[in-house]
This record gives structure tokens, C-alpha cells and sequence, in this order.
């Protein structure tokens, strides 16, 4: 991946002696001063002067990447690069408008539908639930992933297809992912999401229900480390939660974690929270502002370089484990907090 940065951060010096098509990025943006910078795989590539808003970026890549136009504390947008002319403007009723790139289009698009077929699905899912169907429950659920997995066949020779299996990896399960994985095309099997992707699911596997979790030393705010194997070796159940201030699934369950630490926290349950912030005043304000009040700590590293990330297999969050005192993973999910709440019934009533 390194090289192919530097392939296109060579291209903007010599764009002339390529014969093959290059990328112009331009536009004009609202209160955009000084500089504006091109980040590719979220890695910086080029930065560029502005000039009363406008600015113009050119360069080469080999193949179609994910990209982000932003300035310090402010993402402009966000957008597949291929070499192609882009534009990027401010517009007064829908904000940032990106023309020029049919890829980033199909994108999008892709996405929306998506969470259109979500939603009234999830709406599905409500009704049976109410109405204890849950034969139909489990045919909704079904529906969605194979809903998923067929806009994700239809996009298996290019980075669409990737992206779409990276952002909705919770949705299918592991085997199902691997199987997605090997039907893209091979000019697609070197994308750095699928082949991360691929290590972090054979780490899940390797860390399902039933296996022997891995240790977790980090300080909290004050700098005190902690480690995930110390409370399990004084008897306690552990929560073990990954989660963020800005992820708001993450937030929606706060709640019924709170009102589950009340009840058994001097029955020997302990929650050790593992965000994945970077700014800690946020990160601080928040916990504690929602009376977070059990173990919390934090790298702050960005979230792909993050070894904890890795160390689990995380693609996304929250992703919530229960871990029995001898370091047994007794449950591994991401948003199912209830089926903790049963187990922990069970185990201490």
C-alpha cells in the first residue's frame, strides 16, 4: 500500500509523462482557508494551497481507492478515487455536492438502498418479535442477508463490492464472509479491507464462544493500567466492551449495561470498557456524564492502528464478550446486551 502511495504522490510531479488517464480534483468550498489535503486509505497523500475557497488537486492512481478531501477538524467529503475529473462544490441546499465519479455515484446509491431495505425490514423484525413469531423473525433476518450478499456479488470486481462488505460485516456470518471474500474477483485480492478483513475473522473464529479470551492491559484516564486478566483472576465475570463516544449504537446501550452493573456488581461482575476514542476530553466527558461508572480504558489510537482492534478481530462496533473467571468467552456479540442479561441470571440468581 506504501508503494502505491508513493505512486501517486510521484504523479502529481510528473502527470505530464504518464500516458495513462490521471485524476483533477477541483472545487470551491465555503470557509475553506489555506490548505486543503487529499487522504487516501485514510493516509495522507497531497496537500495543496486554497485560493478563495478554490483548489485544484491532480495526480495518477493504479487502481480505484477510498478517499477523503479534509482540513484540520473538518472532513469535506469523502469519495472514491479513480482518474476521473471531480468536482466538489458548495451547495446552499444540500451542502457538498461531488460530480464526476459514476463509481462513487454507484456507491452511494448502493448504500442508500441499503439502509432503505433495513429499515423496513428491521420494522419486520419489530412485528414478529411482539408477536413471538420467531420462525418469521429468523426469515426476516435471512432476507437481509441475502439481500446484502447479492449487492455484494453484483460488485465483487471492484471496490465497491469491498466496501459494502466491510461496512456491513455485522450483518453476515464468518463463514459467510469468507465465502464473499473468495468470489471476488483477483484483481480484487489484494485490497488491503478484504485481506484485513479475512485475519480479523479467522481471529473471531479463533475467539468465539467457548475458547480462551486474550489479555488487555491499558491505562485509564489517569494513566492507571489495568488489565482485563487481573479481574477475572479475583472471580469476577467481566464485560468486556469495545465501543466509542461518536459510535451510537455504542451510546444506545448504555442503559441496560448501567441498570445490568447495578444489579451485580457485588455479586462479582465487572464491566472493563475499551474505547476506541482519540480525543480523551471526549472520551472523559462522556463516561462520565452517563455515569459510566466501571472500569474504563483507552489507547487513544486511531482506530486501524489499534493492536486491540487486531488482537480481537474487530471490524466494527460495539462488540460486547462476557468471560467467565477462568478466561472462558462465554458470549461474543455485538449489540445483544439481553442475552448477556439472561446468562448472568442464570449464573448469579
Amino acid at each position: 500500500m506504501k508503494k502505491l502511495f508513493q505512486i501517486i504522490a510521484l504523479a502529481t510531479m510528473c502527470t505530464s509523462g504518464f500516458a495513462q488517464q490521471a485524476y483533477k480534483i477541483t472545487g470551491t468550498i465555503e470557509n475553506l482557508q489555506d490548505s486543503i489535503t487529499l487522504l487516501v486509505e485514510q493516509e495522507p497523500v497531497q496537500t495543496v494551497a486554497v485560493h478563495n475557497g478554490a483548489f485544484a488537486i491532480e495526480g495518477h492512481t493504479v487502481t480505484p481507492l477510498l478517499a477523503t478531501l479534509a482540513t484540520p477538524g473538518r472532513t469535506i467529503a469523502r469519495f472514491i478515487l479513480t482518474n476521473d475529473n471531480i468536482n466538489i462544490e458548495t451547495h446552499p441546499e444540500t451542502g457538498i455536492v461531488l460530480t464526476g465519479s459514476s463509481m462513487t455515484d454507484n456507491y452511494n446509491k448502493l448504500k442508500h438502498d441499503l439502509r432503505v431495505l433495513y429499515g423496513v425490514i428491521d420494522e419486520r423484525l419489530s412485528q414478529h418479535a411482539r408477536a413471538e413469531d420467531w420462525d418469521a423473525y429468523d426469515k426476516a433476518g435471512q432476507d437481509r442477508s441475502e439481500e446484502l450478499k447479492r449487492v455484494i456479488k453484483e460488485n465483487n470486481d471492484n471496490i465497491v463490492g469491498a466496501l459494502l462488505l466491510h461496512e456491513n460485516v455485522a450483518m453476515l456470518e464468518s463463514q459467510e464472509v469468507l465465502g464473499l471474500i473468495a468470489g471476488f474477483a483477483p484483481e480484487m485480492k489484494s485490497d488491503e479491507r478484504l485481506r484485513v478483513l479475512t485475519q480479523n475473522i479467522r481471529t473471531q473464529m479463533a475467539l468465539k464462544e467457548g475458547e480462551k479470551c486474550v489479555d488487555i492491559t491499558l491505562p485509564d484516564a489517569d494513566g492507571k493500567l489495568h488489565s482485563l486478566t487481573d479481574y477475572l483472576a479475583e472471580g469476577k465475570y467481566v464485560i468486556l466492551e469495545f465501543w466509542a463516544t461518536w459510535c451510537w449504537s455504542c451510546m444506545q446501550k448504555v442503559p441496560k449495561l448501567k441498570s445490568i452493573y447495578d444489579i451485580y456488581k457485588d455479586k462479582g461482575l465487572e464491566i472493563f470498557g475499551v474505547s476506541m476514542d482519540t480525543d480523551p476530553r471526549i472520551w472523559q466527558k462522556i463516561y462520565t456524564e452517563r455515569n459510566m461508572n466501571w472500569i474504563q480504558v483507552s489507547n487513544l489510537k486511531e482506530w486501524h492502528k489499534n493492536p486491540v482492534i487486531k488482537d480481537y478481530g474487530i471490524d466494527s462496533i460495539p462488540v460486547i464478550l462476557l468471560i467467565a473467571p477462568d478466561g472462558t468467552i462465554l458470549f461474543r456479540g455485538q449489540t445483544d446486551v439481553i442475552s448477556i442479561e439472561y446468562l448472568l441470571a442464570e449464573i448469579f440468581e
